[in-house]
């Protein structure tokens, strides 16, 4: 989008510019969600030097918040689940029920990661990350 080639062809400067804005902040927002993920096991198995403020469960639920939202439903477009919501349909994602089929699992995984946080299975855990 930057360098204005491909798709981004005959796009105007502007529109091209916000095309890689929005790319760069999906990106970090996904960094920052692992990171908190792998926060959450690290704390788990007590390593040192690991900020101990918050539970592992604390920050499992951050990234969750992260991705889903405190207000999921009710702002469109808001956060990532919400867009695999809304672009299901035009990538043939979605299951039968019309969910998004990456945030079914997605949602599975999550979860599965607070479970066994919670069962302290740290190692266990990171599958989920």
């Amino acid at each position: 989008a930057i360098q204005a080639t491909g798709a981004f062809q005959y796009t105007s400067p502007l529109l091209n510019s916000a095309a890689a804005s929005l790319a760069m902040t999906s990106i970090d927002l996904h960094l920052h969600i692992v990171a908190k993920m792998y926060l959450a096991v690290a704390q788990c198995q007590g390593i040192d030097g690991v900020n101990t403020t918050d539970s592992p469960a604390m920050s499992w639920d951050s990234a969750v918040a992260c991705t889903v939202g405190s207000a999921e439903g009710e702002i469109e477009g808001s956060v990532l689940y919400d867009l695999a919501e809304e672009m299901c349909a035009n990538f043939q994602s979605c299951n039968e029920d019309g969910k998004s089929q990456v945030n079914v699992k997605l949602i599975e995984e999550f979860s599965n990661g607070q479970n066994k946080l919670a069962g302290n299975q740290c190692e266990e855990a990171k599958n989920s990350a």
